[in-house]
């Protein structure tokens, strides 16, 4: 080889070596494989790129949607009759514990509805919809603290886990629905309540005030005591002496719904998770069979109650 073709290999050497640099300056080629083409062997080639992105595409986006929603039917089974699309988002978080259709005259009807444990919040439950196979009654308001001083502002019912409503088909002995406290046993006295409300009331405690009565009268205090009962005139009067005054006046001034709201109020477990409603009118539950299904505000099924 001549000097002219020495030349010619110098210079196509060192304009490979110039253009490789460039494009590695630019980023098209990567160092490590700058020179890669001086080490290929004969029949083999350089193996392609592939990109691979996290990124779902849209058919992956369509399955995983699918997926969930299946998941969701498989975990909800809806009862006969309902879609998954028909159940509301409470749906068994509110149940019908119990429903009573009475075909006797003097008995009557009722429905329980019961605040599932597992609720993490209260829920409203005012303008649902109780729908039997003759008729459909509508939950009312309820007075949520029953005042002493005369405050009863009927407002929406709010359940919370473990809440009991019980609804009566006739008209409230006190002119309101409301929620049980501790206290509420003293309206046994002075109302006709079927059933009665609950007869256990705060005790009194054995203090140096009340240790100092009469034998007599302590002994009537305290067969007073947790039982929700306000004393008599006739039993009162038993007490009309001089001495008795002072253990007269605790009587009277202790054993009555007032005095026992204004004492235990603060108490924090004061509010029962009870609630009594009266709709004011028979219920036209079967007797015998009936379906009896519970609805939200938006007509979504929450539950059914057969028997």
């Amino acid at each position: 080889m001549g000097k002219h073709g020495t030349f010619m290999i110098i210079l196509f050497v060192g304009s490979l070596i110039i253009f490789i640099a460039a494009q590695t300056l630019s980023g098209k080629i990567k160092p490590e494989g700058a020179f890669s083409i001086f080490s290929l062997t004969p029949g083999t080639s350089t193996p392609p790129v592939v990109q691979v992105s996290n990124t779902p595409t849209p058919s992956s986006n369509n399955n995983n949607n699918g997926q969930e929603q299946q998941k969701k039917e498989e975990k909800v089974t809806p009862p006969e009759g309902f879609t998954v699309n028909q159940l509301s988002p409470y749906y068994k978080k509110v149940k019908i514990q119990s429903v009573y259709g009475s075909q006797y005259l003097g008995n009557v009807s009722t429905f329980t509805l019961y605040a599932d444990y597992g609720n993490k919040e209260s829920i409203d439950i005012t303008g649902w919809r109780i729908n039997s196979n003759r008729e459909e009654i509508l939950i009312p308001q309820a007075v949520a603290d029953y005042s002493f001083y005369g405050s009863l502002y009927p407002s929406d019912i709010k359940v919370i886990a473990g809440d009991y409503v019980y609804a009566y088909g006739s008209h409230p002995p006190v002119g309101e629905n409301f929620r049980l406290n501790k206290c509420i046993g003293y309206l046994n006295s002075n109302y006709d309540f079927n059933p009665s409300l609950s007869g256990s009331c705060p005790s009194v405690s054995n203090t140096a005030e009340i240790s100092s009565f009469p034998g007599d009268c302590q002994s009537y205090i305290y067969s007073l005591s947790g039982s929700c009962r306000t004393p008599k005139a006739n039993d009162i009067n038993r007490f009309t002496a001089q001495i008795y005054n002072t253990c007269r006046t605790y009587i009277e001034n202790t054993f009555n719904y007032g005095a026992c709201y204004k004492a235990h109020r603060s108490d924090p477990d004061f509010f029962s998770h009870e609630w009594r409603v009266w709709i004011g009118r028979q219920f036209a539950f079967d007797s015998q069979h009936d379906s009896i299904r519970l609805f939200d505000r938006n007509g979504l099924l929450v539950d059914v109650y057969k028997y």
